[in-house]
């Protein structure tokens, strides 16, 4: 399995273990009744005097409370769901190159259309449709980087003209195909550096905007984190005082900026990467808000690895999207500097209240 596809299929893969769905959601006990809710649960909330909360399933059952009824089915819903999604996710990775439609893939795997579109919905917020689509987009981009034509990549993946490409190639690819064939070559990119409080704070930016942002303990490995990213591309440093740093330092200062971004994103990343920009400075959300926050309450863990794959923290601030149990959950810049921002935000924002 390729690094993309990796990465590409835990998005969608889902445990049908009950612990699994313990892992993303706060489990409550009703002293009273001695009935355990997840904070899915449509149940009536009872009141807050006779609610305990537990770590996990097995230290409830341990106290002897009973899973209720409610969560007990939607959990056996969801997680039939699951193994829809995943059934029919591995078809399409088997077909990706083929026409391979609602109808084909309900043949493919004996499940009816209806059950296949709930399910997709349910579990990861699209349709198969644009599964498909995302999937051959990361196909294309392996094919192309392996030295593939662009019109054998384009082949290879299931469409047979190159129309498909060059419409609106720019967000299918985050440059031009040829350009991303070349690992970037031809592309200038420029960076600049600063030190902060958290670090050697480092910005890349192509003419179109800022393409990726990084926090480092120096300025090489900065620089050496930008020729992993950008393989092929021309890297320039930017000696002068740089307005895309004094930007980002007046964000992190509660400051409303608006800067331009050049980023590569399926359409999902994207809407996740735009409901992140609207947390309140010195403030959280949970990976299950967010997803409730775009329309998709259910896909909260497609949500998690839209926040991984950011690639401009800070001006994205995903350092603010934390688990439903409070948990502060992963972050690409390491989970000391997640700790670091928020103190600093929540700190700084309590200051500024102040006066």
């Amino acid at each position: 399995m390729t690094m993309g596809e990796g990465i590409y299929k835990s998005r969608f893969e889902a445990s049908n273990d009950r612990n699994a769905l313990n892992k993303a959601q706060v489990l409550i006990g009703n002293v009273k009744s001695k009935v355990y809710c997840f904070s899915l649960c449509g149940s009536k909330i009872p009141d807050k005097s006779h609610l305990i909360r537990f770590t996990d399933v097995e230290e409830a059952e341990a106290n002897g409370f009973r899973q209720c009824g409610h969560c007990a089915k939607h959990i056996a819903t969801l997680s039939r769901s699951r193994e829809i999604v995943e059934k029919v996710t591995d078809s399409i990775r088997e077909n990706y190159n083929t026409t391979v439609g609602l109808e084909t893939l309900s043949s493919l795997t004996h499940i009816s259309k209806k059950q296949i579109l709930r399910a997709f919905k349910d579990v990861i917020g699209i349709t198969p449709k644009k599964y498909l689509e995302e999937l051959r987009i990361i196909r294309l981009k392996e094919k192309l980087i392996a030295g593939k034509t662009i019109d054998q990549a384009v082949e290879e993946i299931g469409h047979h003209s190159l129309s498909w490409l060059y419409t609106g190639s720019t967000s299918k690819l985050g440059m031009r195909p040829a350009t991303y064939k070349k690992g970037g070559k031809g592309e200038n990119l420029h960076y600049s550096m600063c030190e902060t409080r958290f670090g050697i704070l480092a910005v890349a930016y192509t003419e179109r905007g800022i393409c990726s942002v990084t926090l480092s303990d120096t300025r090489d490995d900065a620089r050496e984190y930008f020729s992993k990213e950008f393989p092929k591309a021309t890297l320039v440093e930017s000696e002068d005082d740089n307005s895309y740093l004094e930007g980002i330092l007046a964000y992190l200062d509660g400051v409303q900026v608006n800067l331009p971004l050049d980023l590569k994103g399926t359409e999902f990343q994207k809407k996740v990467w735009s409901a992140i920009k609207k947390i309140p400075y010195g403030t959280t959300a949970t990976y299950s808000e967010l997803a409730s926050s775009i329309g998709k309450p259910k896909a909260y863990r497609a949500v998690a690895n839209a926040c991984a794959s950011n690639p401009v923290p800070l001006i994205v601030p995903c350092h603010r999207v934390i688990k439903k149990s409070g948990d502060l959950g992963g972050y690409g810049l390491g989970i000391e500097k997640k700790k670091e921002l928020l103190a600093f935000e929540k700190s700084n924002k309590t200051d500024k209240e102040a006066l």
